[in-house]
């Protein structure tokens, strides 16, 4: 009979060391790059981990192309609705990016077009959003609006700077 050996060979003990080695030196390397993405993807985008804050606005726009709108424009799934709602979203987007906002402000939806006979002009609703993790004041963000309005207009369209109201979508109107 053949005796059997439970030695193991020097050999094998080293291709095993090594084989652990590389385990080890694997893991780590996952880990380390595992670590330097979340880092690196917090670093970019950190205002993406925050809710943002919405503050709900209206204006009367008075005069201008704006006007000149048969009844699809106040139908929310239209093209008309999209066309002059994005027009609006990208003036806004311009009004507060070039006011000094960058960092604050993130961007802006119209919601609804609803036509006031009795003045007669088109009001407009929008959604402003803006970063939730910072202390802002309301006024600052209606100040903006009006001040630019009564300097510049808006895209063409002449609108009531008093009639302008942003609020915060908890809190309650502000309109001074």
């Amino acid at each position: 009979m053949h005796e059997r050996s439970d030695k193991i060979s020097p050999r094998y003990k080293i291709k095993l060391i090594i084989w652990l080695m590389l385990l080890f030196i694997l893991v780590g390397m996952v880990l380390i790059v595992f670590i330097l993405t979340m880092s690196k993807m917090q670093a970019v985008s950190s205002t993406s981990f925050h809710t943002l804050r919405r503050l709900e606005g209206h204006f009367l726009v008075t005069e201008g192309p704006l006007l000149k709108f048969d009844g699809k424009l106040l139908q929310k799934n239209t093209d008309q609705f999209i066309i002059h709602a994005s027009k609006i979203q990208r003036q806004l987007n311009h009004i507060y990016r070039q006011s000094g906002c960058r960092l604050i402000y993130v961007g802006a939806e119209v919601t609804k077009f609803r036509f006031v006979p009795t003045v007669p002009a088109l009001d407009v609703t929008f959604i402003l959003k803006i970063r939730s993790d910072l202390n802002i004041d309301v006024f600052n963000f209606l100040s903006i609006l009006r001040n630019y309005v009564r300097a510049r207009g808006f895209d063409g369209n002449a609108i009531d700077d008093k009639s302008i109201v942003l609020r915060s979508v908890l809190d309650m109107s502000v309109n001074k």
